[in-house]
């Protein structure tokens, strides 16, 4: 049983390797257009503007769940509510994750392999 997770272990991490590392290898120069040209393109314009509600959207949603939390210790060192504080950590996560999923696709394109 353990031989038998241990190659899949193996046969994981190996193409996890593979796949890392074939963007190296067969990455070619790519040429980018002049910046004259670049800047009068809408794709350009869209992932500005997506960009720039994305982060306005992102803070709102961080300093409002920050307000709600009372703003760490309390007057005199008092202890904070641990539990407003890991709704505030939560909402900033699950703010990150909704941006992501609602703007990813026009800005930051992450690609994994």
């Amino acid at each position: 049983m353990a031989e038998v997770q241990s190659r899949r272990l193996e046969a994981a991490v190996s193409a996890l390797l593979e796949c890392a590392g074939s963007d190296n290898a067969s990455a070619k120069p790519r040429s980018l257009p002049p910046v004259r040209v670049e800047l009068r393109t809408l794709e350009l314009w869209r992932a500005t503007i997506s960009e720039c509600l994305a982060a306005f959207l992102f803070v709102f949603v961080v300093c409002g769940a920050g307000a709600a939390a009372g703003g760490g210790a309390g007057a005199g060192g008092a202890p904070a509510n641990s539990g407003a504080l890991l709704a505030a950590a939560l909402a900033a996560g699950a703010g990150a994750a909704t941006l992501y999923q609602c703007f990813g696709h026009t800005s930051g394109k992450l690609q994994l392999c």
